[in-house]
C-alpha cells in the first residue's frame, strides 16, 4: 500500500497533531519544544489533554491577513509560511513568512506534474 501524499506544509494547520516532550507538555513546532511559553497545552497524569490558550492562539494564524499572501498562488499549500521562524523573526505567530517553502512547493508541483498523466 503507497502512503497517500498530505498537501499540509506544517502540523500547526491541524487541530490533531502535537509534539510532547518528556515533561508531557504540548507543542505546535518542533523548533519551540521546551520554551515553555510556547507550549500549548499538558497531558495530565490521567493521560488526558489539557489544552490552554496558546493552542488558539497558534490555530487562528490567518494568513489571508497579509496582502503578499492573498495575493500568491501558492498560499493554498503554503499557508503562510512557518509560523515558528515567523515568530523568531517578528515576535508573533501571526506575521507571515515567504521562505524556502514557496521553493520546495513550486518544486512538488513540477514534480507532480511531470509523472502523472491527466
Amino acid at each position: 500500500m503507497t502512503p497517500i501524499i498530505k498537501y499540509v506544509y506544517c502540523t500547526y494547520f491541524t487541530d490533531h497533531a502535537f509534539i510532547i516532550d518528556p515533561s508531557r507538555d504540548l507543542y505546535k513546532c518542533e523548533g519551540i519544544v521546551g520554551l515553555k511559553d510556547h507550549r500549548i497545552g499538558k497531558i495530565d497524569r490521567n493521560g488526558k489533554i489539557k489544552i490552554n490558550c496558546q493552542y488558539y492562539n497558534w490555530l487562528s494564524i490567518d494568513p489571508l491577513t497579509s496582502k503578499e499572501c492573498r495575493n500568491c498562488s501558492l498560499l493554498p499549500a503554503c499557508g503562510g509560511g512557518c509560523a515558528g521562524i515567523a515568530y523568531d523573526k517578528h515576535g508573533t505567530y501571526h506575521k507571515t513568512v515567504c521562505h524556502m517553502s514557496k521553493h520546495l512547493i513550486t518544486q512538488r508541483i513540477k514534480y507532480h506534474l511531470k509523472n502523472h498523466k491527466f
